[in-house]
């Protein structure tokens, strides 16, 4: 059965609030990223997802990453907001 969005995040908010409470009890320092996609009007949510997940992960599977994770790194969460407006024709655009 289908659950609705409002009680899905309310999972993954416990979900990631246990994970940051046991990295923060072992004397783990939580950092905060927000990441913007550039993307205009004619680029397609699919194609922009597409972008988003192959530089997603060029960052966290290249050199760099395994640089941050030997100094480190314990993992990452990814959270994905996509927002859609209604343009004046009557169709939506998505931002990812």
């Amino acid at each position: 059965m289908p659950e609705c969005s409002v009680k899905i995040a309310a999972k993954r908010s416990e979900e990631v609030g246990k994970v940051l409470g046991h990295h923060v009890g072992t004397g783990g320092v939580p950092l905060l990223v927000t990441l913007t996609m550039r993307h205009h009007r004619e680029h397609s949510l699919a194609e922009c997802l597409a972008a988003l997940t192959k530089g997603w992960g060029a960052v966290t599977g290249g050199r760099a990453a395994q640089r941050d994770y030997a100094a480190g790194l314990r993992g990452w969460v990814r959270a994905l907001e996509v927002t859609a407006r209604w343009t004046t024709a009557g169709t939506s655009t998505c931002t990812p």
